[in-house]
């Protein structure tokens, strides 16, 4: 089963204009795989599970909404902190 960026795109937005809830765009394409799933199985329910917060994905997202992402005040507050990370070589683990 596989979706294409276009279907993935306006699940995202049909999503966002008729519920108001913004998906990331993995989570669309799990609700697309999700959906296509039940309808061969009607008497089925299911879920499907979001990894990532949309702002993760802000530049994709933003304009297929119309609208700035929403940016939660703890994900503010990680984007003012400095980065820190660490190497490690192949050889270490």
């Amino acid at each position: 089963m596989s979706f294409t960026d276009e279907e993935t795109k306006n699940l995202l937005k049909e999503t966002y204009k008729e519920y108001g809830y913004l998906l990331d765009p993995h989570g669309a394409v799990g609700m697309l795989g999700l959906n296509e799933w039940l309808t061969s199985h009607p008497s089925h329910k299911g879920i499907f599970l979001e990894t990532a917060h949309p702002v993760k994905f802000y530049d994709a997202v933003q304009p297929l909404i119309g609208e700035k992402v929403p940016i939660p005040a703890k994900i503010q507050e990680q984007m003012l902190m400095d980065k820190k990370s660490v190497k490690l070589d192949a050889e270490d683990h």
